[in-house]
C-alpha cells in the first residue's frame, strides 16, 4: 500500500503561513517549539466498507500536533499555528508528488489546548483525513 505521509508533511510544510511560523520544523519528530509534529493513526484498507478495495483508494488518518512554549501567549501561539495546518491542508484535492497521488484531503477539527506531559510544551491537535491511491501513480 501506498503511503502518502511525505506528501501530507510537504503540504504542510510548504505552506507560506505554516513556514512563516514554524520555518522547516515539520516532521515526525516534536522538536523545539514553535513546530508541528505529524503522527500516522491506523489506516482502513477499505475506506468506503466491506468491497470497495477494489477502487484503488485507501482512507488515511494523520494526526498534526502542533506545538508552542508554555508561555503566557504561548496557548493562542498553539491554536494559531494549528489553525495555519488545517488551512494549509482542508479541502485540498489532486495533490501529487509522481508517484504518490491524494485526491482528496480534510482537517474536520482542531483539539482542545493539551500538554505534554514530559516537556511541559502546550500543543493543540488537528486531525487530518486523505483519500489516497493505494498504489504508486505512474
Amino acid at each position: 500500500m501506498q503511503d502518502p505521509f511525505g506528501l501530507v508533511l510537504v503540504t504542510i510544510r510548504d505552506d507560506d503561513v505554516v513556514a512563516a511560523l514554524v520555518g522547516d520544523r515539520v516532521s515526525a519528530n516534536a522538536e523545539q517549539p514553535p513546530s508541528v509534529r505529524l503522527r500516522a493513526m491506523p489506516t482502513s484498507r477499505y475506506p468506503f466498507g466491506p468491497g470497495s478495495g477494489h477502487l484503488g483508494l485507501q482512507r488515511v488518518e494523520y494526526v498534526a500536533q502542533c506545538y508552542a512554549e508554555p508561555t503566557p501567549t504561548g496557548e493562542m501561539e498553539a491554536r494559531a499555528l494549528a489553525g495555519a495546518v488545517s488551512d494549509a491542508i482542508h479541502n485540498r484535492r489532486d495533490i501529487t508528488n509522481g508517484t504518490g497521488f491524494i485526491l482528496k484531503a480534510y482537517a474536520p477539527d482542531i483539539s482542545e489546548i493539551l500538554r505534554d506531559p514530559d516537556t511541559r510544551w502546550v500543543y493543540h491537535q488537528v486531525r487530518i483525513e486523505a483519500i489516497a491511491a493505494a498504489q504508486a501513480v505512474t
